[in-house]
């Protein structure tokens, strides 16, 4: 196993639409708590979510994407976190990292989110706000809490849904 990150921005994004759509699909397939969408509207979503501010960090294995998490700039994909909007461009929001279950309890999603807090840093962003509420499971409750914990990110949860956020130490 030989997983490398790159990172996707702007218009390169249009690039790794389909192929991201594609894993989103098969990973939220196997799980029958995630009602899945069709691939194109799964493609439709994320050239929506992937605003032209977006960075979408992939995690791969000779070339076959293993895990990405997107951050993302906008909140219209998030409306428990309107009350964050007065940070703009100093907020970033993502689902958190979707990593393939072939490739689970390796270290990958723990990577990615040490790929973004890195990025956030390197850009002044101020704020990540980590919502996994579409895409969470009942079996992924114990894995997010965890990495929460293990990045120090606060618990802003409302209801059932798990939401948590950090304040980005700048460099």
């Amino acid at each position: 196993m030989d997983i490398s990150y790159d990172y996707w921005q702007g218009e390169s994004l249009e690039t790794v639409v389909q192929s991201i759509a594609e894993f989103r699909m098969q990973v939220l397939r196997q799980n029958n708590e995630i009602q899945t969408k069709p691939l194109s509207d799964q493609i439709n979503f994320l050239q929506h979510y992937f605003d032209s501010e977006a960075t979408v960090i992939v995690a791969n294995d000779c070339g076959f994407i293993v895990g990405y998490l997107g951050l993302v700039t906008q909140l219209d994909f998030h409306p428990l976190l309107s009350e964050y909007s007065y940070y703009g461009p100093d907020l970033v929001t993502t689902e958190g990292p979707i990593v393939h279950p072939d490739y689970r309890g390796q270290g990958i999603g723990k990577s990615l989110i040490m790929e973004s807090i890195n990025h956030c840093q390197t850009k002044d962003i101020e704020l990540i706000i980590f919502d996994p509420s579409k895409i969470r499971t009942s079996m992924d409750h114990t894995a997010i809490t965890h990495l929460a914990t293990i990045f120090d990110f606060f618990d802003i949860s409302q209801g059932d849904e798990l939401i948590y956020k950090k304040e980005v130490e700048p460099i």
